[in-house]
């Protein structure tokens, strides 16, 4: 959905030594319905002299959103900083601009309800694909707003039937990133139930492999290296984070790619991430140490959103955002080096898996805009 901004002006007047004089406060607003994703917005505040910027929030609820600055003078932009709304209930927040002198003017935010986030990285998910939706914080607990349990994590479409993950999405820059090393957690999503989960946690004895083909790994989906800090590193071991990747394929073109993808986030603000594998009812299956059947992918896929980059007329993209996508046979036999042989546009890793990726582009750049970022063939800043 476009965002349009609205002017909130309230002409204010004031009597001073027996005189009328308009005391003018305006508060520009881009969106004053927000749909349930968390983000950032940037208001701008017009008052003559000092001024103060607050939020009221309902009795009984949460503080789920924040200004900076909330005091200044003159004209200025201030950020607007919100949480994705997980609740059941459409929630609000009323901003007060209190001038130095005069009259305070007040607006009200509404945020929608949502159990599903609007964040850029997360693909369009239905219910009815059976999946369970899985949403972690930098611990791994359920994520549920900024003011309660910091930062969002990676989120993923598990499927209990399978009992892998079909795509995982999440957000990439180098703060996220973080420092660390590998911690080789491996542990159980706490998230859900380990009865639905791969078991994974020991080895075959006779081939000291954790599947029942020792050509298989334990692939991530989210690599370890995009989440380095310890508490945020232990998550990407979960059995939900892993499917079967044969042995070159994990140690050859597909790290080569993730190490790429980091590369990527090195080069903007933020890179929304969608890594993702493909199944189907001729796939062939490994069993793990309990003997449960788990499909082996016959494709793995990235879809990648940069936001926003630095680019110049020849790389294309539209208000900052450039995307590229990597659509790659699950085989050895690929050399380490060919990943950029398998990249193509949005739409086109689209028609090969049914998904749609990065909705919430369009209410960020509009429709137009958004539909001409995911149609491009990937240009020269993905090189």
């Amino acid at each position: 959905m476009r965002r349009i901004a609205m002017l909130i002006t309230m002409s204010l007047l004031a009597v001073f030594s027996g005189c009328r004089k308009a005391d003018n406060v305006d508060l520009e607003v881009p969106n004053l319905n927000l749909d349930s994703g968390g983000d950032t917005m940037f208001l701008t505040v017009k008052a003559e002299g000092s001024w103060t910027l607050s939020l009221h929030f309902p009795a009984g609820v949460d503080e789920w959103a924040k200004v900076n600055p909330s005091s200044g003078s003159g004209s200025a932009k201030v950020r607007f900083y919100y949480d994705g709304n997980l609740s059941d209930n459409d929630r609000n927040v009323t901003l007060t601009l209190t001038p130095a002198k005069g009259s305070s003017a007040k607006v009200t935010i509404t945020q929608s309800s949502g159990a599903y986030p609007g964040w850029l990285e997360m693909p369009a998910f239905k219910s009815s694909e059976n999946c369970e939706l899985l949403i972690h914080d930098m611990t791994g607990k359920l994520y549920k707003s900024r003011s309660k349990s910091g930062v969002r994590n990676w989120s993923a479409c598990f499927d209990k039937e399978t009992r892998e993950s079909r795509w995982v999405a999440y957000p990439l820059n180098n703060s996220l990133i973080g420092s660390g090393s590998r911690s080789d957690a491996w542990a159980y999503d706490a998230l859900i139930s380990s009865d639905y989960q791969q078991a994974l946690l020991k080895s075959f004895p006779s081939t000291h492999r954790y599947y029942s083909n020792q050509v298989y790994d334990r692939g991530h989906q989210i690599p370890s290296a995009d989440r380095l800090s310890y508490s945020a590193n232990v998550t990407t071991f979960y059995m939900t984070n892993m499917t079967p990747q044969e042995n070159g394929f994990n140690s050859g073109v597909w790290q080569k790619l993730e190490t790429a993808v980091r590369s990527y986030a090195g080069k903007c603000d933020t890179l929304y991430v969608v890594t993702g594998c493909v199944t189907s009812s001729a796939s062939p299956s490994v069993t793990d140490y309990e003997g449960h059947k788990i499909p082996v992918p016959t494709h793995y896929y990235k879809a990648l959103l940069a936001k926003p980059v630095a680019w110049n007329s020849g790389q294309g993209g539209k208000k900052g955002y450039v995307a590229a996508a990597f659509y790659l046979p699950h085989t050895s036999s690929i050399s380490a080096s060919a990943y950029r042989s398998y990249r193509c546009s949005i739409d086109e890793l689209e028609a090969k898996t049914g998904i749609d990726f990065f909705p919430n582009l369009e209410r960020v750049i509009g429709k137009e805009d958004a539909a001409e970022v995911e149609a491009q063939t990937p240009s020269s800043w993905w090189n």
